[in-house]
C-alpha cells in the first residue's frame, strides 16, 4: 500500500482531514503514477504551496468550491472532493488543475477585499465590490 493510500485509509477511519489535504493526496498519487521526475513534483509542490499561500486560514475550501462551481455543473461542499476525483484522472488534467487554480486565487482573495491592490486599475469594480460587501 503506498502512501497516499495510507492517506485516504486514515480518512476513511474518522481522521478529520481537510479538504486541501484530501485533494493534494489525491492530486498527487495521480502524478506519481507517472513515475515523473523529481524536479516535476518540486515544481508541482512549489504551484501548490503558492496557491496555499495566496489564500487566508480556512478559505480554501470556499475557493475551491467557487472554482470548481464556475467552471462545472454546481456541486455541493460534501460532493466537492468526490466529483474532482471523478473528474481528475491523469497528469495532465491535474497539471491543468494546479495552475489554473494559481492563476485565479489572487482574484479569489481580492474580490473579497474591494481594496486591494488588484483593483487599482479598476476604480468601477472596486465601488461595486464595495456595494456588494
Amino acid at each position: 500500500m503506498n502512501a497516499f493510500k495510507v492517506f485516504e485509509t486514515l480518512n476513511a477511519r474518522g481522521i478529520q482531514l481537510s479538504s486541501s489535504d484530501l485533494l493534494k493526496n489525491y492530486l498527487f498519487s495521480v502524478v506519481d503514477n507517472t513515475k515523473p521526475p523529481l524536479s516535476e513534483i518540486e515544481a508541482i509542490e512549489g504551484l501548490w504551496s503558492r496557491i496555499i499561500g495566496k489564500l487566508s486560514n480556512g478559505k480554501f475550501e470556499d475557493y475551491l468550491r467557487c472554482y470548481w462551481n464556475s467552471k462545472n455543473k454546481t456541486v455541493r461542499k460534501n460532493q466537492l472532493f468526490k466529483t474532482i476525483k471523478n473528474s481528475i484522472a491523469d497528469k495532465h488534467q491535474v497539471l491543468s488543475l494546479i495552475r489554473d487554480l494559481d492563476d485565479t486565487a489572487d482574484l479569489f482573495m481580492a474580490i473579497q477585499d474591494p481594496q486591494s491592490e488588484y483593483w487599482s486599475d479598476f476604480p468601477e469594480v472596486r465601488k461595486y465590490l464595495n456595494e456588494l460587501n
